[in-house]
C-alpha cells in the first residue's frame, strides 16, 4: 500500500490550488470529514475549504483513490457544494 503522502506527484494542484498547514480550515465542518479523514487530506496538502470547492471531477476520483477509505464519500456527501458555501460565508464574515 503507498502511503497518502506519497500519491501527492499525481495531483494537478493547477486545479484547486496550493495551501499550507498555516492557512488551514477546519475540514471537519464539511459533513463527511472526520478527524481521519481530516489527517489524509492534510497528508495530501489539502487544507482549505477553496480548495475542495474547486475540486474537478478528475481530481475527485484521483482523491478517492488517495485517501483509499470511505471510497465515494466525496460525491455522497457533495463535499464541493459544501465547501463553496463555507468559502461564501468566510468570504462574508472577512469582508473578501
Amino acid at each position: 500500500m503507498v502511503h497518502t503522502s506519497q500519491r501527492k506527484p499525481f495531483f494537478d494542484y493547477n486545479s484547486f490550488g496550493t495551501a499550507t498547514e498555516a492557512e488551514k480550515d477546519n475540514l471537519k465542518m464539511i459533513r463527511g470529514i472526520g478527524p481521519f479523514i481530516e489527517e489524509r487530506l492534510h497528508a495530501l496538502d489539502i487544507y482549505t475549504f477553496r480548495q475542495i470547492s474547486q475540486f474537478t471531477a478528475q481530481d475527485i476520483m484521483t482523491i478517492n483513490d488517495a485517501i483509499e477509505y470511505f471510497s465515494g464519500r466525496i460525491e455522497r456527501d457533495d463535499w464541493v457544494a459544501q465547501a463553496r458555501e463555507l468559502v461564501h460565508s468566510k468570504d462574508k464574515r472577512t469582508g473578501n
